[in-house]
Protein backbone atom coordinates (compact mmCIF):
# COMPACT_ATOMS: atom_id res chain seq x y z
CA UNK A 1 0.00 0.00 0.00
CA UNK A 2 1.53 3.29 -1.16
CA UNK A 3 0.98 6.61 0.60
CA UNK A 4 -0.41 9.43 -1.55
CA UNK A 5 1.10 12.74 -0.49
CA UNK A 6 -1.48 15.51 -0.53
CA UNK A 7 -0.51 18.93 -1.80
CA UNK A 8 -0.95 21.68 0.76
CA UNK A 9 -0.43 25.44 0.77
CA UNK A 10 1.48 27.47 3.32
CA UNK A 11 2.00 31.20 3.65
CA UNK A 12 5.66 31.94 4.25
CA UNK A 13 7.03 35.17 5.69
CA UNK A 14 10.09 36.51 3.87
CA UNK A 15 12.54 39.29 4.75
CA UNK A 16 14.47 40.56 1.69
CA UNK A 17 18.17 41.34 2.04
CA UNK A 18 19.29 43.48 -0.93
CA UNK A 19 22.80 44.00 -2.28
CA UNK A 20 23.92 40.37 -2.00
CA UNK A 21 26.58 38.75 -4.17
CA UNK A 22 24.20 35.92 -5.08
CA UNK A 23 20.48 35.33 -4.75
CA UNK A 24 19.63 32.60 -2.23
CA UNK A 25 17.53 31.69 0.79
CA UNK A 26 19.89 31.82 3.72
CA UNK A 27 19.02 33.13 7.14
CA UNK A 28 16.25 33.62 9.66
CA UNK A 29 14.63 36.82 10.88
CA UNK A 30 12.52 36.68 14.04
CA UNK A 31 10.20 39.62 13.61
CA UNK A 32 7.18 40.79 15.61
CA UNK A 33 4.82 38.63 13.53
CA UNK A 34 6.85 35.43 13.77
CA UNK A 35 9.91 33.87 12.11
CA UNK A 36 10.70 34.72 8.50
CA UNK A 37 13.12 33.37 5.92
CA UNK A 38 15.82 35.80 4.84
CA UNK A 39 16.24 35.90 1.05
CA UNK A 40 19.38 37.62 -0.20
CA UNK A 41 18.98 39.11 -3.70
CA UNK A 42 21.28 40.72 -6.25
CA UNK A 43 18.51 42.17 -8.42
CA UNK A 44 17.63 45.85 -7.93
CA UNK A 45 14.25 46.80 -6.46
CA UNK A 46 12.99 48.29 -9.73
CA UNK A 47 10.25 47.05 -12.06
CA UNK A 48 9.61 44.10 -9.75
CA UNK A 49 12.99 42.48 -10.47
CA UNK A 50 13.83 41.90 -6.81
CA UNK A 51 10.38 40.42 -6.13
CA UNK A 52 10.70 38.01 -9.06
CA UNK A 53 14.15 36.98 -7.85
CA UNK A 54 12.75 36.34 -4.37
CA UNK A 55 9.93 34.19 -5.79
CA UNK A 56 12.38 32.11 -7.83
CA UNK A 57 14.69 31.62 -4.83
CA UNK A 58 11.79 30.52 -2.61
CA UNK A 59 10.54 28.06 -5.25
CA UNK A 60 14.02 26.57 -5.56
CA UNK A 61 14.44 26.30 -1.78
CA UNK A 62 11.12 24.45 -1.40
CA UNK A 63 11.74 22.26 -4.45
CA UNK A 64 8.61 23.39 -6.30
CA UNK A 65 7.98 25.05 -9.66
CA UNK A 66 7.54 28.80 -10.09
CA UNK A 67 3.81 28.21 -10.72
CA UNK A 68 3.47 26.88 -7.15
CA UNK A 69 4.54 30.15 -5.50
CA UNK A 70 2.52 33.37 -5.46
CA UNK A 71 2.93 36.75 -3.80
CA UNK A 72 0.28 37.49 -1.19
CA UNK A 73 1.51 40.87 0.06
CA UNK A 74 4.55 43.12 0.29
CA UNK A 75 5.28 43.79 -3.38
CA UNK A 76 7.02 47.09 -2.54
CA UNK A 77 8.24 46.08 0.92
CA UNK A 78 11.22 44.18 2.29
CA UNK A 79 8.77 42.06 4.30
CA UNK A 80 6.72 39.84 2.04
CA UNK A 81 4.24 37.00 2.42
CA UNK A 82 4.50 34.28 -0.23
CA UNK A 83 2.13 31.33 -0.61
CA UNK A 84 3.87 28.05 -1.44
CA UNK A 85 1.98 24.96 -2.63
CA UNK A 86 3.38 21.44 -2.61
CA UNK A 87 3.88 18.31 -0.53
CA UNK A 88 5.56 18.56 2.89
CA UNK A 89 5.76 22.35 2.60
CA UNK A 90 5.48 22.77 6.38
CA UNK A 91 8.34 20.37 7.04
CA UNK A 92 10.57 22.00 4.44
CA UNK A 93 9.86 25.43 5.96
CA UNK A 94 10.73 24.18 9.45
CA UNK A 95 13.90 22.58 8.10
CA UNK A 96 14.97 25.84 6.42
CA UNK A 97 14.25 27.86 9.58
CA UNK A 98 16.08 25.35 11.81
CA UNK A 99 19.12 25.22 9.51
CA UNK A 100 19.22 29.02 9.36
CA UNK A 101 18.95 29.32 13.15
CA UNK A 102 21.72 26.77 13.66
CA UNK A 103 23.94 28.56 11.14
CA UNK A 104 23.29 31.94 12.82
CA UNK A 105 24.22 30.49 16.22
CA UNK A 106 27.44 29.07 14.77
CA UNK A 107 28.38 32.44 13.25
CA UNK A 108 27.61 34.25 16.50
CA UNK A 109 29.61 31.74 18.50
CA UNK A 110 32.58 31.99 16.13
CA UNK A 111 32.56 35.78 16.40
CA UNK A 112 32.50 35.53 20.17
CA UNK A 113 35.28 32.95 20.18
CA UNK A 114 37.48 35.10 17.92
CA UNK A 115 36.94 38.14 20.16
CA UNK A 116 37.89 36.20 23.28
CA UNK A 117 40.83 34.53 21.55
CA UNK A 118 42.35 37.90 20.63
CA UNK A 119 42.50 38.98 24.28
CA UNK A 120 43.57 35.56 25.47
CA UNK A 121 46.62 35.29 23.19
CA UNK A 122 48.38 38.31 24.70
CA UNK A 123 47.73 37.10 28.24
CA UNK A 124 48.80 33.59 27.38
CA UNK A 125 52.06 34.81 25.83
CA UNK A 126 53.22 36.55 29.00
CA UNK A 127 52.04 33.68 31.17
CA UNK A 128 54.01 31.18 29.09
CA UNK A 129 57.17 33.24 29.51
CA UNK A 130 56.80 33.25 33.30
CA UNK A 131 56.09 29.56 33.58
CA UNK A 132 58.63 28.20 31.10
CA UNK A 133 61.48 28.12 33.63
CA UNK A 134 59.35 26.47 36.30
CA UNK A 135 57.98 23.90 33.88
CA UNK A 136 61.48 22.72 32.95
CA UNK A 137 62.19 21.76 36.56
CA UNK A 138 58.75 20.22 37.01
CA UNK A 139 59.16 18.12 33.88
CA UNK A 140 62.27 16.44 35.24
CA UNK A 141 60.60 15.58 38.54
CA UNK A 142 57.40 14.42 36.85
CA UNK A 143 59.32 12.15 34.51
CA UNK A 144 60.84 10.32 37.49
CA UNK A 145 57.46 9.92 39.19
CA UNK A 146 55.69 8.86 35.99
CA UNK A 147 58.27 6.19 35.19
CA UNK A 148 57.64 4.58 38.59
CA UNK A 149 53.87 4.87 38.23
CA UNK A 150 53.81 3.37 34.74
CA UNK A 151 55.92 0.39 35.80
CA UNK A 152 53.41 -0.35 38.59
CA UNK A 153 50.38 0.08 36.33
CA UNK A 154 51.69 -2.20 33.59
CA UNK A 155 51.85 -5.17 35.95
CA UNK A 156 48.40 -6.78 36.12
CA UNK A 157 47.18 -7.85 39.51
CA UNK A 158 47.24 -11.58 40.14
CA UNK A 159 43.97 -13.34 39.45
CA UNK A 160 42.41 -10.32 37.66
CA UNK A 161 41.63 -10.73 33.91
CA UNK A 162 42.96 -8.05 31.57
CA UNK A 163 40.87 -6.24 28.93
CA UNK A 164 42.35 -4.55 25.89
CA UNK A 165 40.98 -1.53 23.97
CA UNK A 166 39.20 -3.62 21.34
CA UNK A 167 37.33 -5.54 24.05
CA UNK A 168 36.17 -2.27 25.62
CA UNK A 169 35.04 -0.83 22.27
CA UNK A 170 33.14 -4.01 21.43
CA UNK A 171 31.41 -4.11 24.80
CA UNK A 172 30.31 -0.47 24.49
CA UNK A 173 29.20 -0.57 20.81
CA UNK A 174 25.40 -0.54 20.35
CA UNK A 175 23.87 -3.68 18.82
CA UNK A 176 22.25 -2.04 15.80
CA UNK A 177 21.30 -5.39 14.23
CA UNK A 178 19.10 -6.24 17.21
CA UNK A 179 17.66 -2.73 17.44
CA UNK A 180 16.97 -2.55 13.69
CA UNK A 181 15.03 -5.81 13.72
CA UNK A 182 12.70 -4.41 16.41
CA UNK A 183 11.76 -1.22 14.52
CA UNK A 184 8.46 -0.98 12.64
CA UNK A 185 8.19 -0.04 8.95
CA UNK A 186 5.35 0.53 6.50
CA UNK A 187 3.91 -2.41 4.56
CA UNK A 188 5.55 -1.28 1.31
CA UNK A 189 9.03 -0.81 2.84
CA UNK A 190 11.91 -3.14 3.57
CA UNK A 191 12.95 -3.69 7.17
CA UNK A 192 15.63 -1.51 8.72
CA UNK A 193 19.18 -2.79 8.28
CA UNK A 194 21.87 -2.41 10.92
CA UNK A 195 23.85 -0.16 8.56
CA UNK A 196 20.90 2.18 7.93
CA UNK A 197 20.11 2.53 11.63
CA UNK A 198 23.79 2.99 12.50
CA UNK A 199 24.04 5.81 9.93
CA UNK A 200 20.97 7.57 11.37
CA UNK A 201 22.35 7.10 14.90
CA UNK A 202 25.72 8.58 13.87
CA UNK A 203 24.02 11.56 12.23
CA UNK A 204 21.85 12.25 15.27
CA UNK A 205 24.78 11.81 17.67
CA UNK A 206 26.92 14.25 15.66
CA UNK A 207 24.03 16.74 15.55
CA UNK A 208 23.52 16.45 19.31
CA UNK A 209 27.21 17.09 19.99
CA UNK A 210 27.27 20.09 17.65
CA UNK A 211 24.06 21.53 19.11
CA UNK A 212 25.34 21.17 22.70
CA UNK A 213 28.50 23.09 21.80
CA UNK A 214 26.51 25.78 19.99
CA UNK A 215 24.06 26.04 22.89
CA UNK A 216 26.88 26.48 25.41
CA UNK A 217 28.46 29.25 23.34
CA UNK A 218 25.10 30.89 22.61
CA UNK A 219 24.24 30.88 26.32
CA UNK A 220 27.51 32.68 27.09
CA UNK A 221 26.86 35.18 24.31
CA UNK A 222 23.33 35.83 25.58
CA UNK A 223 24.55 36.26 29.16
CA UNK A 224 27.06 38.87 27.96
CA UNK A 225 24.36 40.74 26.04
CA UNK A 226 22.02 40.73 29.04
CA UNK A 227 24.83 41.94 31.30
CA UNK A 228 25.70 44.73 28.86
CA UNK A 229 22.06 45.84 28.69
CA UNK A 230 22.51 47.77 31.93
CA UNK A 231 25.49 49.72 30.61
CA UNK A 232 23.55 51.79 28.10
CA UNK A 233 23.80 55.15 29.85
CA UNK A 234 24.28 57.84 27.24
CA UNK A 235 23.21 55.66 24.29
CA UNK A 236 20.89 57.29 21.78
CA UNK A 237 17.52 55.79 20.90
CA UNK A 238 18.87 53.98 17.83
CA UNK A 239 21.64 52.28 19.83
CA UNK A 240 19.18 51.20 22.53
CA UNK A 241 16.87 49.74 19.89
CA UNK A 242 19.75 47.96 18.16
CA UNK A 243 20.90 46.36 21.42
CA UNK A 244 17.36 45.28 22.26
CA UNK A 245 16.95 43.71 18.81
CA UNK A 246 20.27 41.86 19.16
CA UNK A 247 19.26 40.49 22.57
CA UNK A 248 15.90 39.27 21.26
CA UNK A 249 17.56 37.72 18.21
CA UNK A 250 20.14 35.86 20.33
CA UNK A 251 17.41 34.68 22.71
CA UNK A 252 15.38 33.33 19.79
CA UNK A 253 18.42 31.53 18.33
CA UNK A 254 19.26 30.03 21.71
CA UNK A 255 15.71 28.75 22.19
CA UNK A 256 15.64 27.29 18.67
CA UNK A 257 18.93 25.49 19.25
CA UNK A 258 17.66 24.13 22.58
CA UNK A 259 14.48 22.83 20.89
CA UNK A 260 16.53 21.13 18.17
CA UNK A 261 18.75 19.50 20.79
CA UNK A 262 15.70 18.20 22.69
CA UNK A 263 14.26 16.74 19.47
CA UNK A 264 17.59 15.12 18.60
CA UNK A 265 18.09 13.58 22.04
CA UNK A 266 14.48 12.37 21.97
CA UNK A 267 15.11 10.58 18.66
CA UNK A 268 18.22 8.90 20.08
CA UNK A 269 16.26 7.79 23.15
CA UNK A 270 13.55 6.30 20.92
CA UNK A 271 16.19 4.31 19.03
CA UNK A 272 17.44 2.95 22.35
CA UNK A 273 13.99 1.95 23.64
CA UNK A 274 12.74 0.51 20.34
CA UNK A 275 9.95 3.04 19.69
CA UNK A 276 11.79 4.90 16.90
CA UNK A 277 9.57 5.06 13.82
CA UNK A 278 6.23 4.85 15.65
CA UNK A 279 3.97 7.85 14.94
CA UNK A 280 3.12 9.71 18.13
CA UNK A 281 -0.21 10.75 16.63
CA UNK A 282 -1.78 7.50 15.44
CA UNK A 283 0.65 4.79 16.57
CA UNK A 284 1.27 3.61 12.99
CA UNK A 285 4.73 3.41 11.35
CA UNK A 286 6.15 6.80 10.33
CA UNK A 287 7.98 5.23 7.40
CA UNK A 288 11.64 4.42 6.97
CA UNK A 289 12.04 6.67 3.92
CA UNK A 290 10.64 9.63 5.85
CA UNK A 291 12.96 9.00 8.81
CA UNK A 292 16.00 8.70 6.54
CA UNK A 293 15.11 12.16 5.17
CA UNK A 294 13.99 13.66 8.52
CA UNK A 295 15.59 11.63 11.36
CA UNK A 296 13.86 13.75 14.04
CA UNK A 297 10.35 13.15 12.65
CA UNK A 298 7.78 12.01 15.22
CA UNK A 299 4.63 12.06 13.05
CA UNK A 300 3.68 10.13 9.92
CA UNK A 301 2.78 12.06 6.75
CA UNK A 302 -0.99 11.87 7.38
CA UNK A 303 -0.73 13.14 10.97
CA UNK A 304 1.71 15.86 9.92
CA UNK A 305 -0.72 17.07 7.25
CA UNK A 306 -3.55 17.12 9.81
CA UNK A 307 -1.35 19.16 12.14
CA UNK A 308 -0.57 21.63 9.34
CA UNK A 309 -4.27 22.10 8.53
CA UNK A 310 -5.00 22.95 12.15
Amino acid sequence: MHTVLMETSRRVRVRVKPGARRTHVGGRYDGPHGPALVVAVTAPAVEGKATRAVMEAVAQAFGVSSRQVSLVSGERSRDKIIEVSGTLVEERLQELLDDAASADVSKSARRKARTKATGTRSRASSAMTKTSAASTTDTTENAKVNSKTVSKQTKPEEGRPTMNASDVATSQAPDFAERASALVVRDDEDAWTAEELAEVHRELTADAKRLREELDLATIELADLLRDSGDGAGDDQAEVGSKAFEREHELSLTNNTRDLLIQTERALARIDDGTYGVCEGCGQPIGKARLLAFPRATLCVSCKQKEERH
